[in-house]
């Protein structure tokens, strides 16, 4: 977001997205810089800013009842939601390209694309989702190919609630997201 000057005034375009399988919804505002949102005409400065409270995860694994399990454990989580599940590599690619979530959880071994190219492929086209690969393989070797490929963390299914949770925060890009620039 531009700096601000004490009581010059901002305009603020807000995008929400939440629910997120709702198409975002732009609210625009104005704001004196130090104070509350107030509508004032003669604004000068445009940013735009996307507020997402929720951070958005998508699931990749071929076991459904891996998928319902995690969608379950997330959803109850705080300032999380599943917006997504994918069954193979392939399909969370396409998840990852309409839904664009913060962070993605991804199996290695599944049918079609497997969990370490589909992490490559989003980690090179998709730099603003995550990618924390979750998986029986305890390896390093596996550890070492899924983090080359562009993954943020990488655990195994055993590794328990809190773990996950803290990895997803970790990953995540924070509550609030800036994007595009004011006109100079």
């Amino acid at each position: 977001m531009p700096s601000c000057n004490p009581g010059a005034p901002h305009r603020v375009c807000i995008k929400i997205r939440d629910p997120p399988h709702c198409p975002a919804t732009q609210v625009p505002l104005v704001f004196w810089a130090g104070a509350n949102f107030i509508d004032q005409p003669q604004v000068t400065h445009m940013a735009a800013v996307i507020i997402d409270r929720l951070i958005r995860v998508g699931i990749v694994d071929d076991n459904e009842l891996v998928r319902r399990t995690l969608h379950s454990i997330l959803d109850c989580s705080p300032n999380l939601r599943v917006v997504a599940e994918a069954e193979n590599g392939s399909a969370g690619i396409s998840l990852v390209e309409l839904l664009q979530p913060d962070v993605v959880l991804m199996d290695i071994s599944m049918p079609v694309v497997d969990g370490i190219e589909a992490t490559r492929t989003i980690s090179s086209r998709f730099p603003d989702t995550k990618v924390i690969i979750l998986t029986m393989h305890s390896d390093q070797t596996y550890a070492d190919t899924a983090l080359q490929a562009g993954a943020c963390r990488f655990l195994t299914k055993d590794c328990g609630k809190e773990k996950l949770l803290n990895a997803i925060k970790e990953c995540s890009p924070g509550p609030f997201k800036v994007v595009g620039h004011p006109p100079h």
